[in-house]
């Protein structure tokens, strides 16, 4: 890309969990690649993953949304939350302003981060998550509208969806309102690699405490009385990233995106949480496995629901997880499925942007 074409474009994913940063990756790799400057923004342990993805990057700290669903019914964690998420998208603002002017930044992109906006630059919001799945409808519709009064500040919304059918997201991804939007296809940042199988299973825990901690005791427990070799990937970037094992089972704190692919590749069958971005890399790498939401989380709740009916995918809740049926991956035919994302025509977005 020529010079007077290069632009420095900001990155903002949200710390809820690992994915909205996880799906990021292959969009920052691709404006890397085509001759653009990124800045990053985030918190948590997603700032952390980026971090070690891309050492020679500029990062900023934001404050974290702190994400917890200490509830049963969503309702009740909305407005416990809603305190704290309010002042961390005020203070983000602040924060971008002050980016935007010291970097020279030209574009904001920010995954599900209400705040990172600016009318001094363009601003892109990119989510799955237009329209809502908590059980009363009138509850959906309304977080659905309340959703819409803070991206609408941004100039067009970006997509990590197929624009139509089959929807990864399904209806979550389809607007309610009108509004700029563009549909991104899904991303993963991983790669599909020639299969060698040496896990039984593989578990890849993920998302907000305490359910993350939760999910891991009882998949530990249950798997140290299977016959097998199992490996763990605990979701957490900022331990040691020295493996150990223990019983039988392989642990890991954090992989990183080369070696996850591989491990993928190698074991027959994943259990993880029914986060969208990690529904997108198994779909992406045609790979079966056990659902399992975050209690309290109506969005894991749906896609955990929705994917029931798409081979390859069965669900399972937390609260009575039972692995002592067989895991063998013959039990979850997976379709042919093509996955295609729309990453080359970003740069003629941006251009239409800026």
């Amino acid at each position: 890309m020529d010079k007077d074409h290069s632009r420095t474009i900001l990155i903002a994913p949200l710390d809820w969990g690992l994915g909205h940063a996880s799906r990021c990756i292959p969009i920052i790799q691709f404006l890397l690649g085509i001759g653009h400057s990124v800045v990053i923004a985030s918190s948590g342990q997603a700032l952390l993953m980026l971090q070690k993805r891309f050492p020679d990057l500029r990062f900023i700290e934001l404050p974290s949304y702190r994400v917890r669903y200490r509830f049963r019914d969503p309702v009740f964690n909305f407005l416990w939350m809603s305190p704290w998420v309010l002042w961390a998208v005020w203070k983000e603002r602040q924060i971008v302003r002050r980016v935007v002017r010291e970097y020279g930044v030209n574009l904001v992109i920010s995954d599900n981060r209400l705040g990172c906006y600016t009318k001094k630059v363009p601003s892109v919001y990119m989510t799955h998550q237009l329209q809502f799945a908590f059980r009363q409808k009138w509850l959906s519709k309304l977080a659905a509208f309340l959703h819409l009064l803070w991206y609408k500040n941004y100039d067009e919304v970006w997509i990590p969806d197929n624009e139509h059918e089959p929807k990864i997201a399904g209806e979550l991804s389809q607007p309610r309102f009108k509004g700029q939007y563009r549909y991104l296809g899904p991303l993963s940042q991983l790669s599909k690699l020639e299969e060698g199988i040496t896990f039984q299973a593989m578990v890849i825990l993920s998302g907000p405490e305490p359910s993350r901690t939760n999910l891991e005791y009882k998949l530990v427990e249950q798997l140290k009385a299977k016959e097998g070799k199992y490996l763990i990937v605990r979701g957490l970037p900022q331990l040691s990233e020295t493996p150990w094992q223990e019983d039988g089972l392989q642990f890991y704190n954090f992989m990183g995106p080369e070696q996850l692919s591989t491990a993928i590749a190698q074991t027959a069958l994943v259990i993880c949480r029914s986060g969208y971005s990690s529904i997108m890399d198994l779909m992406f790498l045609g790979k079966s496995a056990i659902l399992i939401p975050t209690p309290g989380q109506p969005e894991q709740e749906y896609l955990a629901r929705y994917h029931q009916e798409t081979p390859g995918f069965r669900s399972q809740k937390q609260a009575t997880l039972d692995l002592k049926s067989d895991l063998k991956a013959e039990h979850f035919p997976v379709s042919q499925r093509q996955v295609k994302h729309n990453l080359p025509e970003v740069a003629q977005w941006i251009d239409d942007l800026c």
